[in-house]
């Protein structure tokens, strides 16, 4: 899940990206946010986000224990 977290990150990022070049540089226009992309690209920055908290593996405990998680298949 973290995995696939970061890539939804670096995916947004590079969304958002793509779209400012495409528009200043291949049609020609001035920088500009089109807010559709905005919406898209935060909403990929908070799934990302989401995934890499929930795979947090560790539960701490007190100053000197801590739980690890494992799955067991």
């Amino acid at each position: 899940m973290a995995g696939i977290g970061s890539a939804l990150i670096t995916a947004s990022a590079g969304y958002f990206l793509i779209d400012q070049f495409n528009n200043s540089i291949i049609q020609g226009n001035r920088l500009s946010i089109d807010d559709q992309v905005v919406k898209i690209s935060l909403t990929l920055v908070a799934s990302g986000t989401t995934l890499m908290l929930l795979s947090k593996k560790h539960v701490n405990t007190t100053k000197n224990w801590r739980l690890r998680l494992v799955n067991i298949y």
